[in-house]
């Protein structure tokens, strides 16, 4: 997804109740779905292009790589839910910043959202290499940060696309999970001496 680029999403709701919010999150959501496909598709056909450049020696490799493309793709899907889900919190806060009956503004244009993307964007940067460091180093910690930074409400407003087919949605709190994941567990009390 193109974040300001050809999509030209027109701010039209600013203060609501919140179930006409959640109709224009659901309606902007529906909007930008052809270019989530497009980016989705373009970072799938790139993994699998990645894949095929240096054929593996074997069998056991082949069986490797398919492993660590699949994992990739699956990291994509994720990657590519959360993020238009961002763009649409980004629109909703950029509509409410309007004032009543104030002129549309594409999208591209509208800098309450630019800077909501800009923001949102970096955040889901740093937790995807705060995710992949945690892997490596504290795989112990991520399903308990994972669950502790879950957003299971906002996945039955915004389901994943069917073309992502996720079995599992997965929408995260990134902030949250990253300060989780990079704090260490508190240590047990050190027993007391006699």
């Amino acid at each position: 997804m193109k974040p300001l680029g050809a999509l030209a999403i027109l701010l039209t709701l600013a203060h609501a109740p919140a179930c006409a919010q959640d109709d224009f999150a659901k309606e902007v959501y529906a909007e930008i779905g052809n270019s989530v496909r497009a980016e989705y598709d373009a970072m799938v056909g790139a993994i699998e292009r990645r894949s095929m450049a240096n054929p593996p020696p074997d069998e056991a490799a082949r069986i490797r790589r398919a492993d660590e493309v699949e994992k990739e793709k699956q990291r994509v899907k994720l990657l590519t839910y959360n993020k238009a889900v961002l763009f649409v919190g980004c629109a909703a806060d950029a509509a409410r910043a309007r004032e009543p009956g104030a002129p549309r503004i594409r999208g591209d244009q509208d800098p309450v959202l630019r800077a909501c993307l800009e923001s949102k964007f970096d955040q889901l940067r740093k937790f995807a290499n705060i995710s992949s460091y945690a892997e490596l180093f504290f795989p112990e910690r991520i399903a308990a940060c994972e669950q502790s930074s879950h957003l299971p409400e906002l996945e039955t407003v915004l389901p994943p696309y069917d073309f992502l087919e996720i079995g599992e949605p997965r929408l995260y709190d990134f902030p949250r999970f990253v300060d989780c994941v990079m704090t260490p567990p508190a240590s047990p009390a050190a027993p007391e001496a006699r």
